[in-house]
């Protein structure tokens, strides 16, 4: 045994660590583990902090109590990565609504958490990669932008578990889930096209990417179902973390003609929400309920709840039941979209009629009644 000035080197260390497992064993076997007192007494008796463990691979010296927890049990908290999107924390959309999710499971299962922001492909992959090599029980990456990272890093750490959010990802050792959006896309173009009074709706779409391409589809899907003779105008700004664009190409559609926007676009729809106070017509708005930004501007929003599937992913590897190379479905009926609710400030716009049609064809969606089906559309 070194003195405590000493440290172990670090090509001892399996050797002690392995020594540390055969005592625990035994001393379970012949006293069992259930008393907490029993297990730190019996580590005192180790001295542990007398062997000053030391090792490039360890952030601290081994403590008693990450030896110690669950009623004496040798069990250390899960580590859940979580890789954000473009945007980052704070657009009051996609990545905060992943984050919350996050949150509620980390106070749900007691978990050691990790989150980084989108930069760039190489950075994405490092950050996989570290988290990996650092033993993550689960690491998550959201969105579309993220997908050849997760896959790429997958490859090479079999036995990690990954999950993939608002994409399908390939993998014996990736869950994905991916989304209806188009439920409830269909459900406010309904809402734009009842309510429009110069017959010109637009919709504003963040980056063009596949999800967003198919959403554009379900929303006009929703507005010819009511009036196919209604104008529609479409644009992107290109990207989703832009107020200041997302402001202008709002305001440009306005200024066409249109006095309903549905906006798709991540933090730019924040821009988006501020050219319809100014132009005082109305928004329909996606990812989070934005209507305490804009309490008369904003009809609705149609809720894409993120953190649905990050709860139960987190939930399958805490009761080891994860399913890598799944891809689950969420819509209406699987809680992972819903509509936020209409706010007295525009109820005379969205009127008990309008809202009793929205619903109507919400449960019918959900009942199989009525069925959106759209192509795959184009890049």
């Amino acid at each position: 045994m070194t003195s405590p000035a000493e440290a172990t080197p670090a090509e001892n260390l399996p050797f002690i660590l392995t020594g540390l497992r055969v005592w625990h064993k035994v001393y379970s076997e012949e006293v069992g583990i259930g008393r907490r007192g029993d297990c730190q007494t019996n580590l005192q008796s180790l001295n542990l902090q007398s062997l000053n463990l030391q090792s490039p691979n360890l952030q601290s010296p081994i403590s008693k109590s990450s030896l110690c927890q669950g009623g004496g049990a040798m069990t250390a908290k899960r580590k859940v990565g979580l890789q954000l999107s473009v945007g980052g924390l704070g657009d009051k959309s996609f990545n905060d609504s992943a984050y919350a999710g996050l949150l509620h499971a980390q106070k749900t299962h007691n978990l050691e958490v990790a989150t980084a922001n989108w930069e760039n492909l190489s950075r994405t992959i490092a950050t996989l990669e570290a988290w990996a090599e650092q033993g993550f029980d689960l690491i998550i990456a959201i969105g579309y932008l993220n997908a050849d990272a997760i896959g790429e890093v997958a490859v090479n750490y079999p036995d990690t578990r990954f999950a993939l959010i608002d994409y399908a990802g390939e993998g014996d050792n990736i869950w994905s889930a991916v989304y209806r959006e188009y439920e409830g896309d269909f459900v406010v173009g309904v809402l734009a096209a009842l309510v429009t009074q110069t017959r010109i709706v637009g919709f504003m779409g963040g980056g063009i990417t596949p999800i967003v391409r198919r959403i554009e589809l379900g929303f006009g899907e929703g507005v010819q179902y009511i009036d196919p003779t209604l104008s529609v105008i479409s644009d992107y700004v290109g990207e989703f973390d832009d107020e200041v664009k997302g402001r202008v190409l709002a305001e440009t559609q306005y200024s066409m003609g249109a006095d309903v926007i549905y906006q798709v676009a991540g933090r730019c729809g924040l821009g988006a929400i501020e050219a319809a106070k100014t132009f005082e017509r109305w928004i329909i708005s996606t990812g989070g309920d934005h209507s305490e930004l804009a309490p008369t501007a904003v009809l609705t929003s149609r809720i894409k709840d993120v953190g649905r599937p990050i709860r139960d992913v987190i939930r399958a590897v805490v009761e080891d039941r994860f399913e890598g190379g799944t891809v689950k479905s969420y819509g209406f009926a699987e809680g992972g979209l819903r509509m936020a609710p209409i706010r007295p400030e525009v109820s005379h716009i969205v009127t008990p009629e309008i809202q009793g049609r929205m619903q109507e064809l919400q449960a019918q969606i959900i009942s199989g009644q009525l069925a959106v089906k759209l192509e795959e559309p184009p890049i």
